[in-house]
């Protein structure tokens, strides 16, 4: 998944309501990403609707009033939550990382950083499948998936007109759409039972050699560069 730029967020309340002096920066940032994991991790388990804010404070050892100390409302903790997944997904990191790269091997690469988060984390992919699931009935959430949509296809639209234009992927689709495609594609990723991702790998490179062509002349022409 690509970067999406950040909205300013709203800034927890300074003190505690019930006397508490705020935390150290150092304790107080731990404790926000505490609370963001554990939140991540109730949504991976139990899909959005098992999200419940009391439960999240106890995993990390708070009671339910300082959890909204760092979070004043469940959906500012989503929202939080939502940001947080995109910056730890192995494809968020393959987005910059490629972007000088060729574009199909800009698309293989971040195809394959798909794959290694599937593998080895796959929890950051099915939190997000729950919210964009969620997403069109609860408003505050859609708002925050809408710019997370919206910087993603962008994303995949920029590498593709990029690779019509180098000649590195074929002419005759329309970059909007194939984007939507993959974006759509990509949210509800899974490694199918009892594969060991052998499965993803074939599709990926289906999907790499539909939209380089399938004579293979896009491809040569990347590697030559």
């Amino acid at each position: 998944m690509a970067s999406s730029r950040a909205r300013p967020r709203r800034q927890s309340v300074e003190n505690d309501p019930h006397g508490a002096t705020t935390p150290p920066l150092g304790a107080a940032t731990d404790r926000r990403r505490a609370l963001i994991a554990a939140a991540r991790d109730l949504i991976a388990e139990r899909g959005f609707e098992g999200l419940r804010t009391r439960e999240v404070a106890q995993r990390v050892g708070l009671n339910h009033a300082t959890l909204h100390h760092y979070f004043a409302t469940k959906e500012a903790l989503i929202e939080a939550v939502v940001h947080d997944l995109v910056r730890h997904l192995a494809t968020y990191r393959a987005a910059h990382a490629t972007a000088d790269m060729p574009p199909r091997a800009a698309l293989r690469a971040y195809l394959a950083a798909a794959r290694a988060q599937v593998r080895s984390d796959p929890a950051p992919f099915i939190a997000l499948g729950e919210f964009f699931l969620r997403a069109g009935r609860n408003p505050a959430l859609a708002s925050v998936l809408l710019e997370l949509d919206q910087a993603w296809t962008g994303y995949f639209v920029t590498l593709l007109k990029r690779g019509q234009q180098l000649g590195d992927f074929r002419r005759d689709f329309d970059p909007q759409a194939v984007a939507r495609i993959l974006t759509t594609y990509l949210r509800s990723l899974r490694i199918p039972v009892r594969d060991k991702g052998a499965a993803l790998a074939r599709e990926h490179a289906q999907l790499e050699a539909w939209i380089a062509g399938d004579d293979g002349s896009a491809s040569r022409r990347s590697d030559d560069q």
